[in-house]
């Protein structure tokens, strides 16, 4: 089987403090409004009106008045944060939950600084991470997710999918999950893999990488080469993901 690795993209705007803080505090007063309730203080105009002062301020290189409007930005997000807690209780019990995630993703996006390996960069897609995308020149910047893809060695069927941080690290359970979707109850005898798996042994499982030297034949190179073929059809299904997400929103 091959085991490729793809970033699946999201359609999400540059995530700035501004928009983050702002968007999230749009989120809270209209989870509480739609549930009956109401908040004392909802920055609904005012705010609104100084996120898109802050996007001046950076465009003229005012960066002490943007810093301190990005700071009243998150002393309102703290003040209905704060209320939405309080309000918590008269909420109906199908709404709880729904409200406390997401309290508990306005509070990260209110602590989160700028050099923390784990910040959220979209309010609706938590799992989104910055990935580096090297160019010749300028490194450029991607807010997706890294997808590990398995396939099978012959008709190309995917047999699992997993999201990870780093590929290596999740080897060994995106076996056992194409091991559990299959029903085989056994682990794939050979598996082949991309650049991005580097020094993983796995129990039981020869690993062969693209771009093997040492001990390939020429039979197992073309094999190693094929996993190149299953390109076209990650592109395949991220512009269905792409429509599906289009259609739905």
């Amino acid at each position: 089987m091959f085991v490729v690795t793809a970033v699946m993209p999201k359609a999400t705007i540059h995530p700035t403090d501004s928009r983050l803080l702002d968007k999230t505090r749009q989120n809270l007063v209209k989870v509480i409004e739609d549930n009956g309730l109401r908040l004392r203080p909802n920055y609904i105009r005012v705010k609104s009106r100084l996120a898109k002062k802050i996007r001046r301020y950076a465009q003229a290189k005012l960066f002490n008045r943007m810093r301190k409007a990005v700071r009243t930005l998150c002393t309102s997000l703290g003040e209905v944060h704060r209320e939405v807690a309080r309000q918590l209780q008269l909420l109906p019990e199908s709404a709880q939950p729904e409200v406390q995630d997401l309290m508990q993703r306005a509070g990260r996006i209110m602590n989160q600084r700028i050099k923390d390996k784990t910040k959220l960069y979209q309010l609706d897609a938590p799992e989104a991470e910055c990935i580096t995308q090297v160019k010749i020149r300028v490194p450029t910047y991607e807010f997706a997710m890294n997808v590990s893809i398995d396939t099978t060695l012959k008709e190309r069927l995917a047999v699992g999918m997993r999201s990870n941080t780093y590929d290596g690290h999740k080897l060994a359970l995106t076996l056992e999950q194409v091991d559990i979707l299959t029903c085989s109850e056994r682990l794939p005898a050979t598996a082949i893999l991309d650049k991005g798996y580097q020094d993983v042994v796995i129990d039981g499982v020869r690993i062969r990488r693209a771009g093997q030297r040492r001990g390939i034949t020429p039979t197992r190179e073309t094999k190693n080469k094929r996993c190149n073929s299953i390109e076209p059809t990650i592109t395949t299904w991220i512009d269905i993901s792409s429509e599906h997400r289009l259609a739905f929103n």
